[in-house]
Protein backbone atom coordinates (compact mmCIF):
# COMPACT_ATOMS: atom_id res chain seq x y z
CA UNK A 1 0.00 0.00 0.00
CA UNK A 2 1.05 3.54 -0.71
CA UNK A 3 -0.71 6.56 0.69
CA UNK A 4 -0.53 10.32 0.59
CA UNK A 5 -2.66 11.96 3.27
CA UNK A 6 -3.05 15.72 3.34
CA UNK A 7 -4.58 18.02 5.90
CA UNK A 8 -7.11 20.79 5.34
CA UNK A 9 -8.15 23.18 8.07
CA UNK A 10 -11.94 23.48 8.09
CA UNK A 11 -12.19 25.56 11.27
CA UNK A 12 -9.46 27.05 13.43
CA UNK A 13 -7.66 24.13 15.14
CA UNK A 14 -9.79 21.52 13.28
CA UNK A 15 -8.24 19.68 10.35
CA UNK A 16 -9.58 16.92 8.09
CA UNK A 17 -7.26 14.31 6.59
CA UNK A 18 -7.97 15.27 2.99
CA UNK A 19 -7.03 15.38 0.20
CA UNK A 20 -5.94 11.75 0.37
CA UNK A 21 -5.00 9.06 -2.12
CA UNK A 22 -4.46 5.43 -1.14
CA UNK A 23 -3.42 2.70 -3.60
CA UNK A 24 -3.06 -0.96 -2.69
CA UNK A 25 -2.92 -4.50 -4.04
CA UNK A 26 -4.69 -7.46 -2.47
CA UNK A 27 -2.93 -10.81 -2.08
CA UNK A 28 -4.94 -12.09 -5.07
CA UNK A 29 -3.62 -9.31 -7.35
CA UNK A 30 -6.75 -7.14 -7.34
CA UNK A 31 -5.83 -3.48 -6.97
CA UNK A 32 -7.73 -0.64 -5.35
CA UNK A 33 -7.51 3.14 -5.33
CA UNK A 34 -9.28 5.39 -2.85
CA UNK A 35 -9.25 9.08 -3.64
CA UNK A 36 -10.68 11.62 -1.21
CA UNK A 37 -11.02 15.25 -2.21
CA UNK A 38 -12.34 18.12 -0.19
CA UNK A 39 -14.29 21.13 -1.44
CA UNK A 40 -15.43 22.83 1.79
CA UNK A 41 -17.31 25.60 -0.01
CA UNK A 42 -19.27 23.35 -2.38
CA UNK A 43 -23.01 23.14 -1.76
CA UNK A 44 -24.64 19.73 -2.19
CA UNK A 45 -28.24 18.86 -1.45
CA UNK A 46 -28.48 16.23 1.27
CA UNK A 47 -30.66 15.15 4.14
CA UNK A 48 -27.54 14.29 6.14
CA UNK A 49 -24.25 16.01 5.30
CA UNK A 50 -22.82 17.35 2.12
CA UNK A 51 -20.60 14.52 0.98
CA UNK A 52 -20.76 13.31 -2.60
CA UNK A 53 -19.52 9.73 -2.40
CA UNK A 54 -19.17 7.62 -5.53
CA UNK A 55 -17.46 4.30 -5.93
CA UNK A 56 -16.79 1.91 -8.73
CA UNK A 57 -15.67 -1.70 -9.09
CA UNK A 58 -14.08 -2.46 -12.46
CA UNK A 59 -13.60 -6.00 -13.77
CA UNK A 60 -12.37 -7.54 -17.01
CA UNK A 61 -15.66 -7.13 -18.88
CA UNK A 62 -17.31 -4.16 -17.21
CA UNK A 63 -17.95 -2.20 -14.06
CA UNK A 64 -20.54 -1.39 -11.41
CA UNK A 65 -20.81 2.18 -10.16
CA UNK A 66 -22.68 3.60 -7.16
CA UNK A 67 -23.28 7.27 -7.95
CA UNK A 68 -24.39 8.68 -4.62
CA UNK A 69 -24.72 7.86 -0.95
CA UNK A 70 -25.35 10.80 1.38
CA UNK A 71 -25.55 13.70 -1.08
CA UNK A 72 -27.44 14.30 -4.27
CA UNK A 73 -24.68 15.89 -6.32
CA UNK A 74 -24.89 13.63 -9.35
CA UNK A 75 -28.41 13.23 -10.72
CA UNK A 76 -27.79 9.79 -12.20
CA UNK A 77 -29.23 6.40 -11.26
CA UNK A 78 -28.12 5.14 -7.86
CA UNK A 79 -26.50 2.13 -9.51
CA UNK A 80 -25.16 1.62 -13.03
CA UNK A 81 -23.74 -1.64 -14.33
CA UNK A 82 -21.83 -1.82 -17.60
CA UNK A 83 -21.16 -5.33 -18.91
CA UNK A 84 -20.70 -6.88 -22.32
CA UNK A 85 -21.25 -3.56 -24.09
CA UNK A 86 -24.53 -2.72 -22.36
CA UNK A 87 -25.29 -0.20 -19.62
CA UNK A 88 -28.02 -1.07 -17.15
CA UNK A 89 -29.30 1.63 -14.83
CA UNK A 90 -31.15 0.98 -11.58
CA UNK A 91 -33.36 3.85 -10.45
CA UNK A 92 -35.96 2.30 -8.12
CA UNK A 93 -33.61 1.35 -5.29
CA UNK A 94 -33.90 2.25 -1.63
CA UNK A 95 -30.88 4.56 -1.80
CA UNK A 96 -31.63 6.63 1.29
CA UNK A 97 -28.49 6.69 3.47
CA UNK A 98 -30.56 6.10 6.60
CA UNK A 99 -31.88 2.79 5.24
CA UNK A 100 -28.48 1.15 5.59
CA UNK A 101 -28.30 2.10 9.27
CA UNK A 102 -31.90 1.01 9.86
CA UNK A 103 -31.45 -2.34 8.10
CA UNK A 104 -28.07 -3.04 9.69
CA UNK A 105 -29.43 -2.21 13.15
CA UNK A 106 -32.40 -4.52 12.63
CA UNK A 107 -30.10 -7.32 11.46
CA UNK A 108 -27.84 -6.85 14.50
CA UNK A 109 -30.78 -6.96 16.91
CA UNK A 110 -32.21 -10.05 15.16
CA UNK A 111 -28.81 -11.74 15.41
CA UNK A 112 -28.49 -10.88 19.12
CA UNK A 113 -31.97 -12.25 19.86
CA UNK A 114 -31.98 -15.36 17.67
CA UNK A 115 -28.59 -15.86 16.04
CA UNK A 116 -30.40 -15.64 12.69
CA UNK A 117 -28.32 -14.58 9.71
CA UNK A 118 -24.58 -14.25 9.40
CA UNK A 119 -22.58 -11.49 10.98
CA UNK A 120 -20.80 -9.86 8.09
CA UNK A 121 -17.91 -8.46 10.15
CA UNK A 122 -15.84 -10.54 12.52
CA UNK A 123 -13.34 -9.32 15.08
CA UNK A 124 -10.56 -10.37 12.69
CA UNK A 125 -12.12 -8.33 9.89
CA UNK A 126 -12.27 -5.29 12.20
CA UNK A 127 -8.58 -5.71 13.01
CA UNK A 128 -7.78 -5.91 9.27
CA UNK A 129 -9.63 -2.62 8.68
CA UNK A 130 -7.65 -0.99 11.50
CA UNK A 131 -4.37 -2.34 10.05
CA UNK A 132 -5.30 -0.90 6.65
CA UNK A 133 -5.87 2.55 8.18
CA UNK A 134 -2.65 2.39 10.23
CA UNK A 135 -0.67 1.34 7.13
CA UNK A 136 -2.09 4.28 5.18
CA UNK A 137 -0.96 6.75 7.85
CA UNK A 138 2.44 5.04 8.14
CA UNK A 139 2.97 5.17 4.36
CA UNK A 140 2.01 8.83 4.18
CA UNK A 141 4.27 9.74 7.10
CA UNK A 142 7.15 7.99 5.31
CA UNK A 143 6.57 9.95 2.10
CA UNK A 144 4.34 7.48 0.29
CA UNK A 145 6.59 4.43 0.55
CA UNK A 146 4.97 1.01 0.37
CA UNK A 147 3.74 -0.43 3.67
CA UNK A 148 2.27 -3.90 4.24
CA UNK A 149 -0.93 -3.62 6.33
CA UNK A 150 -0.31 -7.11 7.75
CA UNK A 151 2.73 -5.75 9.61
CA UNK A 152 0.68 -3.16 11.51
CA UNK A 153 0.17 -3.97 15.20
Amino acid sequence: MRAWIGLTEVFPTIEIDAPTTIAWEHDNGIRGVWDITLAPDMYLRSDYYTNDERWEVTAHRGYARVNRCTGRGIQQPSLEVYADGQMRSYHALDDDWASSFRDSGRHWLRWLRSGEGPLLWSGDAAVDVLRFALAAYASSAAGGVGVNPATMA
